[in-house]
């Protein structure tokens, strides 16, 4: 063997040991604030999803009653923390608050949560099935949320992590998707102040106008208003006498 093999080994070990710290020793860049935002809506979007499946097979009674309330404990210890995050960050960032019976709302997280559990609802379609087939989704669905992690659910591992420690707690009076979902599910119609509302804003709105209902529990009404895609107000109607708030930052 050559004299200058071990030589030659040598410092082929030292370069690759050399290049291997540079690489342990590079700086980590933090996900942006765009990516931590996109995130956290991730999560809270998930959670609404899995959160309407728990809904609805804890709905069906019975043994899959049960097993609905075992995943909702199972996955409120798994992703809380990380849900209470995202929310605090939307807390702090949101432009469209609104108070309503000492809880502030994010006028866009009511639609979104609304949106999201009709069509998770529709899409697990539980009413259409026979009993066996409702079974076998709700364990099959509830099996996966049991196991699932929001943490895991990012593009890059690190944005679990840095989500957690860029926030901090949720306002105390800031509603999260959990309460929304809990809160106004069944998403109820219109009432009866629901068209004269609709014609009179749509003579403000140029573009299309939305008028959400939140409750219609007679004389009481409450709506969320959108123009176009931007959230405006808060409107509450009592014997069709109606006041608005507008939408703005957290206090």
């Amino acid at each position: 063997m050559s004299l200058f093999t071990p030589l030659r080994l040598g410092a082929f070990y030292f370069a690759a040991c050399t290049l291997l710290s540079a690489c342990q020793t590079k700086p980590v860049v933090p996900p942006t604030q765009s990516e931590l935002e996109n995130y956290a809506a991730q999560v809270q979007r998930t959670a609404v999803n899995d959160l309407t499946v728990i809904q609805q097979c804890e709905n069906l009674g019975g043994s899959i009653g049960m097993l609905a309330v075992t995943a909702r404990d199972t996955w409120e210890f798994s992703n809380s923390h990380l849900l209470a995050a995202a929310e605090s960050l939307q807390a702090h960032q949101s432009k469209d608050i609104v108070h309503w019976q000492d809880q502030a709302y994010s006028l866009q997280t009511l639609a979104m949560v609304k949106e999201a559990s009709q069509s998770r609802a529709q899409s697990l379609n539980l009413s259409q099935r026979v009993p066996s087939a409702q079974k076998a989704t709700c364990e099959r669905e509830l099996r996966r949320i049991e196991t699932t992690s929001y943490a895991d659910i990012g593009a890059d591992p690190r944005l679990s992590q840095a989500l957690l420690a860029s926030t901090s707690n949720t306002t105390a009076d800031f509603a999260g998707v959990t309460q929304i979902a809990d809160q106004f599910s069944p998403w109820p119609e219109p009432g009866r102040t629901y068209f004269t509302l609709k014609q009179s804003i749509d003579k403000e709105c140029e573009a299309n106008s939305r008028i959400m209902p939140l409750v219609n529990r007679w004389p009481d009404e409450v709506y969320a208003y959108f123009c176009g895609d931007k959230p405006i107000s808060l409107i509450e109607c009592h014997w069709v006498e109606c006041t608005s708030q507008a939408a703005g930052r957290a206090n």
